[in-house]
């Protein structure tokens, strides 16, 4: 095979250094490159916790919105409840605590007998 390239021992120092200038500045521009690359990325990092933040505060607004909701609904239906009941109201809360009554002592008989069997 025959060689188509020479070989050359001369020892070229315009070379080398130009050499070198290309490789500083292969140097520089990779840390200007690696420089922004880390600012874009704290940028980005800053936009994400950002975000996180809006999305936890927007949540926190809606959990305390929703206790007002139910407290307020509960007081319309405790209004209306008293407005339904208001001329009979004797008459419920005599009604309401026999069914208590009846209530807990069906619960003590049933426990009784549930005891008794063991």
């Amino acid at each position: 095979m025959v060689n188509l390239v020479p070989d050359i021992d001369i020892d070229f120092p315009d070379i080398n250094e130009g050499l070198s200038q290309l490789g500083d500045s292969i140097d520089s521009a990779f840390n200007e490159l690696a420089e922004e690359f880390g600012e874009g990325l704290d940028a980005i990092g800053g936009g994400i916790s950002e975000a996180v933040g809006d999305v936890a505060e927007g949540t926190l607004n809606v959990i305390e919105n929703a206790g007002v909701a139910i407290l307020k609904a509960g007081a319309k239906t405790k209004q209306y409840f008293v407005d339904e009941v208001g001329d009979r109201r004797v008459q419920f809360v005599k009604q309401l605590t026999i069914l208590i009554i009846v209530l807990m002592t069906t619960v003590f008989i049933y426990n009784s007998l549930m005891l008794r069997d063991r």
